[in-house]
């Protein structure tokens, strides 16, 4: 199967970007995400199909993933760095969208695709190489179709689902239960308040989200991981939390590193799962990630719960 960025043609595999006009096709993507008025942004996570008697029903996007093949080729730029390298780089993932120039719902898949690269931060600057489109994952939902996602009552996963434990040596690992949380918050999340989740709320005058940035940390974890079974893939959740000094967007994105049972329906699957959610979002962090420090809050900033 192949996927059409503009007038490009990718292999489903990786997603790449292809590399002779992959700067013109980010800032493409990235400024069509800029340039959505704000009372619109909703209709970017949406699609429409026509039912058979006509009439027409949406589906709100929840989750976007990078297969196998896709960390595979990350793996191996991130294994070409030198020891120095590996502890400044992030995974960056940038709000994104196809062209929508009427602003409304898109047919076949939401015009919202986020872009992923590996940068390598160095004296306040980023580089990176490769651009990867995240692939949307249809008809997922809280509830993964027919698969129960996540039981809070029994503390685990249903249908044959196992969970893998809670490692709190990592900050940036959530339990599943919190996941779910986040999850769900974006899942019930009434239509009309998606437009008002890329301002930030802490601090004044921040511009609209741009990206998130997960650590060198959760990079070697997410990669070891993938390494000892290079059958997982790379989910990216878009879900909703409190804001925080940290964290000022009511949106977030959550990472889940996970074993795809069966490959070709993506439902009723069994799996292990890490989540990681502490991405560092631009603004107000920007360039190095772990160098660039917040502006000051507001009076009314509210910490996470």
């Amino acid at each position: 199967m192949k996927t059409i960025i503009g007038n490009q043609v990718t292999s489903r595999s990786n997603h790449l970007l292809t590399e002779e006009n992959r700067d013109a096709q980010f800032k493409s993507m990235r400024k069509n995400w800029m340039k959505t008025p704000q009372n619109k942004l909703a209709n970017l996570f949406y699609t429409q199909y026509e039912n058979a008697d006509g009439s027409f029903s949406s589906q709100r996007a929840t989750t976007y993933f990078l297969s196998s093949e896709t960390l595979g080729a990350i793996n191996t730029a991130y294994e070409a760095f030198s020891a120095t390298e590996k502890v400044n780089c992030s995974l960056v993932v940038y709000m994104a969208c196809y062209e929508n120039s009427l602003n409304e719902m898109r047919e076949g898949s939401p015009a919202f695709n986020p872009i992923v690269q590996l940068h390598l931060n160095k004296e306040g600057e980023s580089s990176y190489k490769d651009s990867y489109l995240a692939e949307w994952r249809k008809n997922s939902t809280v509830s993964f179709g027919n698969t129960t996602f996540y039981d809070p009552a029994k503390d685990k996963y249903t249908n044959g689902i196992i969970l893998s434990a809670y490692d709190t040596t990592n900050l940036s690992k959530i339990s599943p239960k919190t996941a779910y949380i986040f999850l769900q918050e974006w899942a019930e999340l009434p239509y009309e308040e998606i437009n008002d989740l890329f301002s930030g709320i802490v601090y004044a005058q921040l511009p609209r989200l741009n990206s998130y940035a997960f650590s060198a940390e959760d990079v070697k974890a997410i990669l070891d991981l993938y390494k000892e079974n290079p059958k997982r893939e790379l989910f990216f959740h878009l879900t909703v939390i409190n804001p925080s000094i940290r964290t000022p967007f009511k949106f977030h994105i959550v990472l889940e590193i996970t074993e795809m049972e069966q490959e070709e329906s993506r439902d009723g699957f069994n799996r292990e799962s890490e989540f990681y959610e502490f991405g560092y979002p631009c603004p107000p962090y920007c360039g190095d990630i772990m160098k660039v420090s917040p502006p000051e809050a507001s009076p009314n900033a509210r910490r996470r719960r």
